[in-house]
């Protein structure tokens, strides 16, 4: 990450780092290393370090030299260039006699002995010159790093010194921790009671005291968001219905390879809700315990390309984005539209985009992926590209059914409830959903219910009301309505006709099977007069040629039913039978289901056909269409009763469910 070099320092971390450098110089190293620093702090007083050794162990003075005459462990500090070259026997250091009285600043004396030793081991290395350009080490790298967010997490506005050795003796691989550890073992201690103290003495917390936040480069602050930070720990998660989702989520993170989700589903379906919920799970501590102490963290695509214009730009980003996900560890990357990573930030066919600068990290499985995008992006987009689609598991948001929607958005209403300081009815939910379904069918549930019900809530409040009502509801949609007033009643009564023919056929054919009616409504918007509101089954349908009949049936009736009453065709109709010889030609040229020369022959899209061939697949067509006609004519006459009572009663009502049309079905 290497944050920590933009940060204030205190004059001893300036301090410790010249004399580091000098020790560097010393030992003809080209890297300031854990161990120098570690060095350089043992001789300032003020340092916790110092302190600790020269107050706990007052009466003991550590043989330092008797540690370096190991040269194993002084190649391992110093490098084995440096041992070979510099590498002298050093006498054991003279005892001191343990006397109160002789040894008022024995600290001093450590300092003296430790500062002589290093004076002494290279003592043929020269001058050092006016100026080193620091290059520092791996492991000294990742101890500042976490210096600095340590420091961040106390509220510092500045990197501690002590903060920095206790980070670098964290490490039980640095030659700094080892070195540490001979010492204090010479002194008749040990390491993780000499770590206390230092801890102690240093004021520093333990990683469970406090959250150890993670630090988005500067570079990336605009595109680089933490999601943890938006949740408190205790608060209860609003995102309900969706725990057969997060399970699979938390199931493909705990693999050991390919631990990437991609969500797909409608927009409004909830996809970013998942992740939401994944994140306060996290945050609770009610997530899988491998997952607790994670970090989810959302990437903005768009943000990470803008404002680089320049070539270079946004490559510089990638790199920056590549280090700080290899060197931050238990992190889950949540990237939204995750359909932008395929050509963001390339400038020419060939020029390597997002995604493919993050295949590497993907291949490594160093940090869990989930991308969201919708179920046709990720078709004519995602699914394109082999080798980022097989690195991703596919977890499918489907949208709500109807009576699933109510339970799913209570906890988001009773939020709501609370911000807007209205009440919002059990009852009128349901009538909320089924306005969202009728005047927002083009989007997805549970996104459109809760949308209306923010609204309705907020034209409550705007007129200081304590609760809710089924007036406020209409506000929202007060041009609908408006409109509705002004249609001629004889266009009103075929728009009525009309829906209904599409639901009877629908409801009592094998189309039901696979959709079912949910409502009705003959309140028209801006795109259309009537609508029936239609809702996948779960049912696995065998798409024969009675279902294909069924299908063209359902599409026709509308047509049929309105012409009984009025004698004419207006557009609505002309697009149903536009619709129905669309997928007639499907059956004949895709499905291969004709029962003559065409069966079981796809012809698709770019095959080049002969003039006589296309006469002969519109012929086809046009007998497809004419007998289903004829079979939804007689289908309407025959159950010509019930229509006509479903479509007086939805002339009353305006807007049905199909429950209350079930009413009028002949038993």
């Amino acid at each position: 990450m290497y944050e920590w070099r933009e940060a204030k320092v205190t004059a001893d971390v300036r301090k410790a780092f010249e004399i580091a450098t000098d020790i560097a110089w010393t030992f003809d190293d080209q890297k300031i290393r854990s161990a120098y620093l570690l060095f350089a702090a043992m001789n300032l007083p003020n340092s916790a370090i110092s302190k600790v050794i020269s107050d706990i162990y007052a009466y003991m003075l550590p043989d330092i030299g008797r540690i370096l005459r190991e040269k194993e462990l002084f190649a391992e500090i110093f490098g084995k260039e440096a041992a070979d070259k510099n590498f002298v026997e050093q006498p054991d250091v003279e005892e001191v006699e343990q006397d109160e009285e002789e040894h008022d600043d024995i600290k001093e004396k450590v300092i003296e002995v430790f500062t002589d030793l290093l004076s002494g081991v290279a003592q043929d290395a020269g001058e050092a010159p006016e100026a080193m350009v620091p290059v520092y080490s791996d492991k000294l790298e990742a101890a500042l790093d976490e210096a600095y967010i340590r420091c961040k997490a106390m509220n510092y506005d500045y990197i501690n010194l002590d903060v920095i050795i206790y980070c670098i003796l964290q490490n039980k691989e640095t030659s700094a921790y080892n070195f540490t550890k001979l010492l204090i073992e010479s002194l008749d201690s040990d390491i993780d009671t000499f770590m206390k103290s230092m801890r102690y003495t240093a004021n520093i917390p333990e990683v469970g005291e406090f959250k150890m936040p993670v630090v988005i480069p500067t570079a990336l602050e605009a595109c680089l968001e933490v999601l943890n930070d938006k949740y408190v720990k205790g608060e209860e998660c609003t995102i309900l219905g969706r725990d057969k989702e997060i399970f699979k989520a938390f199931n493909i993170f705990s693999k050991k390879t390919k631990r990437n989700a991609v969500l797909v589903g409608l927009p409004g379906v909830g996809k970013t809700a998942v992740i939401e919920a994944i994140t306060q799970a996290i945050v609770n501590e009610t997530c899988p315990k491998e997952f607790i102490g994670y970090t989810v963290l959302s990437l903005d695509v768009s943000s990470m390309v803008a404002g680089t214009k320049y070539r270079g730009e946004f490559e510089t980003k990638v790199a920056i984005l590549k280090t700080f996900l290899e060197g931050t560890k238990k992190i889950i990357l949540f990237v939204d539209e995750m359909h932008q990573m395929l050509g963001a930030g390339s400038t020419s066919e060939g020029t390597v985009d997002l995604s493919g600068s993050l295949k590497p990290i993907l291949s490594r499985d160093d940090v869990v992926f989930v991308g969201a995008t919708t179920i046709n992006e990720y078709n004519t987009i995602l699914a394109r590209d082999g080798a980022f689609k097989r690195r991703f598991e596919v977890i499918m948001i489907n949208e709500p059914k109807k009576h699933q929607v109510k339970s799913m958005i209570k906890a988001k209403i009773s939020s709501m409830e609370k911000y807007h300081g209205v009440k919002m009815p059990s009852n009128l939910i349901d009538y909320i959903i089924l306005c969202s379904s009728c005047f927002n069918f083009e989007n997805a549930n549970p996104d459109k219910t809760l949308d209306l019900c923010d609204r309705s809530m907020a034209i409550a409040k705007m007129t200081n009301k304590k609760t809710v009502s089924k007036a406020d509801v209409n506000k929202v949609y007060e041009e609908f309505f408006e409109k509705y007033d002004k249609i001629d009643r004889r266009e009103v009564a075929a728009t009525a006709y009309h829906e209904v023919g599409h639901y009877i056929v629908t409801r009592l054919t094998k189309e039901h099977k696979k959709h079912n009616v949910t409502a009705i409504s003959i309140i028209p918007t801006d795109d259309f007069l009537g609508v029936n509101m239609l809702e996948m089954t779960d049912n696995v349908v065998h798409c024969d040629m009675e279902y294909v009949e069924s299908y063209l049936m359902s599409l026709l009736a509308g047509r049929v039913a309105q012409y009984r009453i009025t004698k004419a065709i207006d557009s609505g109709a002309s697009n149903d039978l536009q619709t129905a010889k669309e997928f007639a030609r499907r059956v004949i040229t895709d499905f291969g289901m004709d029962d003559g020369e065409y069966m079981n022959i796809c012809l698709v899209e770019g095959d080049v056909i002969s003039e006589k061939m296309a006469e002969e697949i519109n012929k086809k067509v046009t007998n497809l269409i004419k007998r289903v006609y004829t079979k939804t004519e007689i289908f309407v006459s025959n159950h010509w009763d019930e229509i006509d009572k479903m479509a007086k009663y939805l002339l009353k009502k305006k807007i049905v469910t199909s429950d209350e049309l079930d009413k009028f079905l002949k038993q």
